[in-house]
């Protein structure tokens, strides 16, 4: 619609010549009514924790011999955004406070690490190098510096030996920045994007990811008062199972996995503008082909992956999780 020009003060318009103006202005504007945009915020100076834990069920099968393992970590970290500088940089540098880990490996090998007691011994020795990965982690921080756009600047303070790899860092960041439309949105809105999970030792996951938005609800829906999120949730269609070409010793040749099931919901609050709750449950099932070592072997894969991450109050302990819906 054309930018509405000045009345004269001798021209007015009558009722009932404004009135088809109204209504078409009224008509114009509707699409945008009960709209939002879901935009990613950076409050410079702030902080907040979060917990994210995340569960693992695994049964790789190769040349006919099944090999399971399992897997439960939970780690909190407090993320903190600096003062923007004379170029309009910015950090967001992320330090891991606690993290408990559990891992039963094929042979039923247990391995147990508490970042309370970094210090303890495996019951294996030769599973000491597993525990030193999460010894690494354990009171890490990387910081991402973003340009004024929201580029990534760099990725600093990752320790040699964790196997965090900085473009991994980078693509999951962008992931975030990118989960939602930069347009308005309504209930019943969808888009889709692809999305990469690292799995470590240069091992992928691709997604492709379709989401719907579902409108506002309470954050607890038990509790009067309690504040309005906006809830996202998100299905895959499909999964491609890939290795980077610095992998280590496992190279997949072939993959096709099918996806069984997969939920995903996130709820978003728009005065902080950030994703408050995530909550993803996946399994996936199907052949693939691997070289490990260079020796090629066929087999197939069964997994469910379960993930939350859920912003943690000050004071509240690390292990306490708040019930959502």
């Amino acid at each position: 619609m054309s930018p509405r020009k000045s009345l004269s003060p001798r021209k007015s318009l009558s009722p009932r010549k404004s009135l088809p103006l109204l209504i078409a202005v009224y008509f114009l504007a509707a699409p945008a009514l009960g709209q939002v945009v879901l935009k990613p915020k950076f409050k410079e100076g702030s902080s907040f924790r979060v917990r994210e834990k995340t569960t693992a069920d695994q049964v790789l099968t190769l040349n006919g011999m099944p090999l399971a393992t399992k897997s439960e970590n939970t780690s909190v970290a407090r993320v903190s955004f600096s003062k923007k500088d004379e170029k309009g940089n910015l950090t967001i540098s992320t330090k891991i406070e606690s993290l408990v880990a559990d891992l039963i490996l094929p042979g039923n090998m247990q391995i147990h690490f508490d970042s309370a007691k970094p210090d303890e011994k495996a019951s294996d020795p030769n599973l000491e190098a597993v525990l030193d990965i999460f010894r690494k982690l354990s009171g890490s921080e990387v910081t991402i510096t973003l340009g004024p756009k929201h580029e990534v600047v760099s990725v600093e303070g990752i320790q040699e030996g964790s196997q965090v790899d900085p473009e991994s860092v980078k693509e999951q960041f962008r992931h975030e920045l990118e989960r939602y439309p930069a347009e308005p949105i309504k209930p019943g809105d969808t888009w889709k994007r692809t999305v990469q999970q690292d799995l470590g030792q240069g091992q992928v996951f691709t997604f492709e990811r379709s989401y719907e938005y579902a409108g506002q609800v309470d954050e607890f829906p038990t509790v009067a008062g309690s504040r309005k999120l906006d809830k996202v949730t998100a299905t895959d269609t499909s999964v491609v199972y890939s290795t980077k070409g610095e992998a280590g010793l496992i190279q997949v040749r072939k993959s096709d996995l099918k996806v069984e099931l997969s939920k995903h919901t996130y709820l978003f609050d728009r005065a902080a503008g950030r994703t408050v709750l995530s909550e993803s449950a996946i399994k996936i099932k199907g052949p693939l082909a691997l070289a490990i070592n260079n020796t090629e072997l066929a087999g197939e894969l069964q997994l469910t992956l379960n993930q939350k991450e859920e912003d943690v109050k000050e004071g509240e302990r690390s292990n306490k999780s708040a019930p959502r819906k």
